[in-house]
């Protein structure tokens, strides 16, 4: 049933007596300019007036029974019509018609019924687009002969293939940003039917993922190194993975610095990596780490920071990173390996008493140990001599000041040389020691009255895992 319509044009008959549009038109310093002032008005003009304003009063009620689906009545009032040329209006801003491609596979051309003169200078035109071909890789659009524009995804990067498939319908909005095209406009596919869609790449635990992500799935895919006394690098290794708040991270290909900058002496840090503003970073703090419920190691009450590592700084103000053979102060957490701790005296040291001490600061091995119990072997081995006749010299690797494993002893006489070594020292699951950075060395004892000597290039090693 036809919507009722009481804007009805008026004298558009053939026979209506009305000025032709020019004879009108030159009116327009009289008539039109200032309205029928005096005198007797012919009625072709007249007609013409009228059949105009009505015309363009039957057009809108037309508009306004198709889009709003209401009637246009004539009873004297706006209101009603108003509100309802209002509906129209916000239906019809809603209908975008669907451009019809003409193109090419990943060379498309459309034109509009009302064609643009230029490509907008600012965000936000939208274009529905059917498509004839589908993509096969990077594509562009022409409107209206303007010229090429390149066609991105969400995630700001040109198409790979299959997001434009023949027969879908593409919505595609044109941004200028300083980021998108270097600042020559493109076309952004917002959706298309049946196409696959490009996102960014996730950085929170709820983003869709890549599939370039999800073929990269893997945690801990990472080292910390040494660089410098003042910079830490944590580099790929086995991979590029690294979950940082149950997103899996890309770590760089050139790694991820840390400067010493603040660290006091002399203290134990934990290096965590998380990503500030979409760049992932590395902090040391002394803030211990625990099982997060994703089972990745984090930051105590904080799961956007991964553990990745821990340092012993050394005595300096600000304290700085070391990695000598006789300080192994960088362990870890990932990608453990066994790394040799290595102290060689370099000259002949006495020691007396016959309770265990220290025999000398050289043989000092500073070595790191997780709590997880991944630990490792210290031994000691070398020469000693006793200046006493039956006398007895006694060595062991201690810890920290405390005795670990074997003990060797040796009986010699005068100045007689006899090799003694500690092997099998095992630090596998030691429930006495702390994670952190232990401190291993030679402890020696000598019978009454006598002097051991420990000879030049008796070494202490500790292999631990960091």
């Amino acid at each position: 049933m036809a919507l009722q319509n009481d804007f009805l044009p008026f004298a558009t008959g053939g026979s209506a007596n009305v000025l032709t549009q020019a004879q009108y038109a030159a009116l327009i310093s009289s008539v039109i300019a200032n309205g029928f002032s005096s005198g007797v008005a012919q009625s072709a003009q007249l007609n013409k007036v009228w059949r105009q304003s009505s015309i363009m009063a039957a057009v809108l009620a037309q508009l306004i029974n198709s889009n709003a689906g209401q009637p246009a009545v004539d009873d004297g009032t706006t209101a009603t019509l108003l509100a309802n040329l209002t509906t129209a209006i916000s239906v019809i801003a809603r209908q975008n018609p669907v451009l019809t491609d003409t193109g090419t596979a990943n060379a498309y051309v459309v034109s509009n019924a009302a064609p643009l003169t230029a490509y907008p200078t600012v965000s936000g035109l939208t274009i529905d687009v059917s498509i004839a071909n589908t993509n096969t890789g990077a594509s562009t659009l022409n409107v209206d002969g303007l010229g090429t524009k390149p066609i991105l995804g969400l995630g700001l990067q040109p198409l790979q293939g299959n997001e434009l498939p023949q027969k879908g319908v593409a919505c595609l909005m044109y941004v200028v940003a300083s980021n998108v095209n270097g600042g020559n406009g493109a076309w952004i596919v917002m959706e298309c039917t049946g196409g696959a869609q490009q996102v960014g790449p996730a950085t929170q635990s709820q983003h869709a993922v890549q599939l370039g992500q999800l073929g990269q799935v893997g945690h801990g895919q990472c080292r910390l190194s040494y660089v410098s006394g003042t910079q830490l690098k944590l580099s790929p290794y086995n991979g590029n993975n690294l979950i940082i708040n149950g997103v899996p991270q890309q770590i760089p290909s050139a790694g991820v610095t840390l400067a010493n900058t603040g660290l006091a002496a002399s203290t134990k840090y934990y290096v965590y990596a998380y990503m500030n503003a979409g760049t992932m970073t590395l902090e040391a703090v002394t803030t211990a780490h625990a099982t997060g419920t994703n089972g990745v190691e984090q930051k105590s009450g904080d799961a956007t920071r991964t553990l990745v590592g821990m340092i012993l700084t050394d005595g300096s103000t600000p304290g700085q990173f070391v990695d000598t053979p006789a300080n192994r102060q960088i362990a870890n957490w990932f990608n453990r390996r066994i790394i040799p701790g290595v102290a060689t005296l370099t000259i002949d040291t006495n020691f007396t008493g016959g309770s265990f001490a220290k025999v000398t600061t050289s043989l000092d091995v500073t070595f790191p140990y997780w709590g997880d119990n991944d630990g490792g072997i210290a031994s000691l081995s070398g020469s000693v001599a006793n200046n006493t006749s039956g006398g007895q010299s006694l060595l062991a690797v201690f810890v920290d000041g405390s005795p670990f494993g074997n003990t060797a002893s040796a009986s010699v006489s005068g100045s007689t040389i006899q090799n003694a070594s500690v092997t099998s020292l095992s630090l596998l699951n030691n429930a006495a020691l702390t994670e952190g950075f232990h401190v291993a060395s030679a402890y020696g004892a000598s019978s009454t009255s006598s002097t051991s000597t420990l000879r030049a290039s008796t070494v202490v090693t500790v292999n631990s895992r960091a």
